[in-house]
C-alpha cells in the first residue's frame, strides 16, 4: 500500500522514533502478556499519549475478504443499536447480536456519552469484541472516558457527564467491572483498522491515505479529532478542514465523528455518523456490498449539530 509503514514486530524502532520526534515523548517499556511488545509514550507531564502494540492481528489484516457491518457513532443510543442490527438480520443471543451468516460488526468509536444507555452499549461492544464477533476503534469520546478511568483530571462535559452519572448510580463492584472492561477494550484495540488487504480502513474521524500505516502523534490527533485547524467555531467546536473532499484513493475509508444528515460519500470515503444522539439516524455501512442501512433516532432533533458540505 502506497505510503504505508511496514511494521516489523521485532523492530519497532522506526515507528517509535517517528512518534518521539513528532511529540517529544518519553519512551516507557511495559511488559504485558497479551502483547508481544507494548510501548507507552508519555509526555513531559507524564500523561499517556499513545500505546503502541505489536503483534496484534487486527491492526493490518491480509488480503482476506471480510464481511462486516460498520456502525457509526452510537453515543449511548442502545435502542437504535438493537433496531439497526435486527434490521440487518442479526439475532440477539445472550445479550449480543449474532449474524446467522457469520458477518462481523464494526464500530467507529464514540460508543458512549450524551445518550441514555452508554454503559449498556459499551458492555455489548466489549462482549462482541471478546467473542471475536466485533471490531472496534476508539473515538475522541472513548479516549476521554479512558482517561477518566485512568484517574486523569478530565472535564466532565460534552457528554461525559452523562456516562459518569450512569457509573455513579451503580454499586462499586459494577463500576469497577465497567471500568475494567472498557479499559481492556480500549488498550487492546488499534487506533484504526486496515482490513481486506488495504481495501477497507476504519478510523473514527478518518485518515489521510499517506498516513495509513503510521501511528505518530499528528496521525493520532487526526484519527480522533479530524483535520482540525486549531481554531474554534462560535459554538466552541473545533474548525475542521474537509479532508475527504478531494479524496482520490481506491480503498474505502469508513469514518464518523462529524454528524451529517445522510451518509456522506466522497470519493472512496464514507462518513456514517448520521447524528443518532441528535435526533438523526443510526447508520451502518455493509462491506463489501457498500450499502448503507439506517434506523431513525428516538432522541430530540437538534439541527444545529449537523454539518453540511458544499
Amino acid at each position: 500500500m502506497e505510503g504505508a509503514l511496514s511494521i516489523d514486530p521485532n523492530d519497532p524502532k522506526t515507528i517509535i522514533r517517528e512518534h518521539r520526534e513528532a511529540s517529544k515523548s518519553e519512551l516507557v517499556f511495559r511488559a504485558r502478556p497479551e502483547y508481544k511488545i507494548l510501548y507507552s509514550l508519555v509526555n513531559e507531564q507524564n500523561e499517556l499519549e499513545i500505546d503502541i502494540h505489536f503483534g496484534f492481528k487486527l491492526f493490518i489484516q491480509g488480503a482476506n475478504v471480510v464481511k462486516i457491518d460498520i456502525i457509526g457513532d452510537i453515543h449511548g443510543c442502545m435502542a437504535e443499536f438493537r433496531k439497526l442490527t435486527e434490521k440487518m438480520d442479526y439475532q440477539w443471543e445472550n445479550g449480543i447480536p449474532v449474524h446467522p451468516a457469520g458477518r462481523l460488526l464494526g464500530f467507529v468509536g464514540d460508543l458512549t456519552d450524551r445518550g441514555p444507555a452508554s454503559l449498556e452499549v459499551a458492555d455489548t461492544v466489549y462482549r462482541l469484541w471478546k467473542k471475536k464477533l466485533g471490531l472496534y476503534v476508539p473515538g475522541n469520546h472513548c479516549n476521554k472516558l479512558y482517561r477518566y478511568f485512568l484517574g486523569r483530571n478530565v472535564q466532565q462535559k460534552h457528554g461525559l457527564e452523562t456516562t459518569v452519572a450512569e457509573l455513579e448510580a451503580l454499586p462499586v463492584k459494577e463500576r469497577e467491572r465497567h471500568s475494567k472492561q472498557f479499559m481492556e477494550l480500549y488498550e487492546k484495540s488499534p487506533l484504526y483498522l486496515v482490513l481486506d488487504g488495504g481495501k477497507l480502513v476504519i478510523a473514527h474521524a478518518g485518515i489521510r491515505r499517506k498516513d495509513i500505516g503510521k501511528m505518530n502523534k499528528p496521525v493520532q490527533t487526526f484519527v480522533l479529532y479530524g483535520d482540525i485547524t486549531g481554531e474554534t467555531n462560535p459554538d466552541g467546536t473545533p474548525v475542521r478542514r474537509d479532508w475527504a473532499k478531494n479524496d482520490e484513493g481506491e480503498g474505502w475509508i469508513v469514518y464518523g465523528h462529524t454528524p451529517v444528515k445522510e451518509p456522506r460519500f466522497s470519493g472512496h470515503t464514507v462518513n456514517i455518523d448520521t447524528g443518532c444522539v441528535f435526533g438523526g439516524k443510526l447508520t451502518a455501512l455493509r462491506y463489501p456490498e457498500i450499502e448503507t442501512v439506517s434506523v431513525p433516532s428516538s432522541m430530540p432533533y437538534v439541527g444545529e449539530k449537523f454539518r453540511t458540505f458544499a
